[in-house]
């Protein structure tokens, strides 16, 4: 019989130990998950996605390069690329309020205007953006540069400054008299 007495406080001891332990490793392994859950749930919150929307422009338009940030209210630190046959412009940036299922987030979109030098057809493969630390690879792209009609009131304008617009308007000679 204390044998048996034995036995069971050394099982009931192992068992206290092995529960023990396994109340520690599990609430090590909860608090992993739950810091492992916060941080890739705030990775993928935050994205960022490049937009450019058009293909065809005219020498004297401008091509807008945008990076959409979604969910980040700090200030963005940017660095868009150089561009062969465009000059830099201005940058803009526009703060846009989303409600996601019932949680207010802010997204970002930073615009880079270039302005082309020439006109001719352009090819760009996979423009890096510098965003907040992070590289952002845009997707190729083409864009084709058209010379600049003349808007026909500017050419009337051109006419009246040179002189050569005459425009003859048949009038009575006594409409403006009694």
């Amino acid at each position: 019989m204390g044998l048996l007495i034995k036995i069971i406080k050394i099982v009931k001891s192992d068992y206290e130990v092995i529960t023990m332990v396994f109340n520690k490793n599990l609430t090590i392994f909860i608090i992993f998950l739950t810091v492992f859950g916060w941080f890739s749930g705030n990775a993928q919150d935050q994205s960022a996605t490049i937009e450019i929307l058009e293909n065809k422009i005219k020498l004297n338009e401008p091509l807008l390069i945008s990076v959409i940030i979604r969910n980040d209210e700090n200030k963005p630190i940017y660095k868009f690329p150089e561009l062969k046959g465009f000059s830099k412009r201005g940058v803009s940036i526009a703060r846009i309020p989303v409600n996601i299922n019932g949680k207010s987030t802010i997204d970002q979109k930073v615009s880079q205007e270039y302005m082309p030098i020439k006109a001719g057809a352009f090819n760009f493969s996979n423009i890096n953006i510098q965003i907040n630390d992070e590289t952002v690879i845009g997707p190729s792209f083409s864009i084709t540069v058209s010379q600049s009609e003349i808007d026909e009131t500017e050419e009337n304008f051109k006419d009246f400054i040179d002189g050569s617009a005459y425009e003859f308007v048949d009038v009575k000679d006594d409409a403006f008299f009694g």
